[in-house]
């Protein structure tokens, strides 16, 4: 962490565990509030998990998260999520100059309000990026393991500390359990959340993403408590 920017760092383990994360980090975006778009610029290598941390994304704003696809050859492609919210994917690897954002409407779709801008290889197009902005850079660590760093480069520190509060309830994916023949419920709406097979929901142990984010809303809410000290090894750590 510096003077003036928040950077943390979260190793997720696996596909779920970054699309998990893209969720928390959704929470924090709040484009609801915003009067310009909210810039989230992802940066890494090729297969280290950049459109699955958008499909995380999509997820957390109420977009379909099948829906979510590297828009590599139209460049940008625009989705609607919950209460009016857009998000607008976008895929930077063709993408030669600041020019050739302004085909898209590049400046028009940063000054738009209730609007998320995810844009995959940010780095092809730094210039271009405002100084405003989500910095998210994923790297390799392992076969499955990548450690991915976010630095919060918006201004007020209000933004910063919804982000911190996001991330700290970042949970990786749970361990499939053994198949018992018992049906596994959403803890938010009661829905089962296996089906006849015993195979999970996406979104396990909840049945969907948007029960996810409701219940990653009751904590930000106050809803739960902590009914007893919180024990040293349980803290979160950077």
């Amino acid at each position: 962490m510096n003077d003036s920017n928040e950077c943390l760092t979260v190793v997720t383990a696996s596909e779920d565990d970054t699309r998990r994360l893209g969720e928390c980090l959704a929470a924090a975006l709040r484009p609801e509030q915003a009067a310009e778009a909210v810039i989230v610029a992802i940066s890494g290598d090729l297969g280290a998990g950049k459109t699955r941390l958008v499909r995380g994304l999509a997820g957390g704003l109420g977009v379909d998260m099948q829906a979510i696809a590297s828009p590599t050859f139209v460049l940008c492609v625009e989705h609607r999520g919950a209460d009016g919210v857009r998000l607008a994917h976008i895929d930077a690897w063709r993408v030669r100059s600041a020019d050739d954002l302004e085909t898209i409407g590049w400046s028009e779709l940063l000054g738009r309000p209730r609007t998320v801008v995810a844009v995959e290889w940010a780095e092809r197009v730094t210039e271009a990026m405002p100084t405003k902005r989500i910095d998210v850079l994923i790297e390799h660590v392992g076969e499955q393991e990548r450690s991915i760093t976010i630095t919060d480069r918006r201004s007020p520190a209000d933004d910063r500390e919804a982000l911190l509060r996001a991330m700290a309830l970042y949970e990786p994916a749970p361990i499939r359990p053994v198949d018992t023949g018992r049906v596994h419920r959403c803890p938010v709406c009661g829905s089962a959340t296996t089906d006849a097979n015993g195979s999970e929901s996406a979104a396990f142990p909840f049945c969907s993403s948007r029960c996810r984010m409701a219940d990653l809303h009751r904590w930000f809410g106050g809803s739960y408590t902590i009914s007893r000290p919180t024990e040293r090894d349980e803290e979160l750590t950077d």
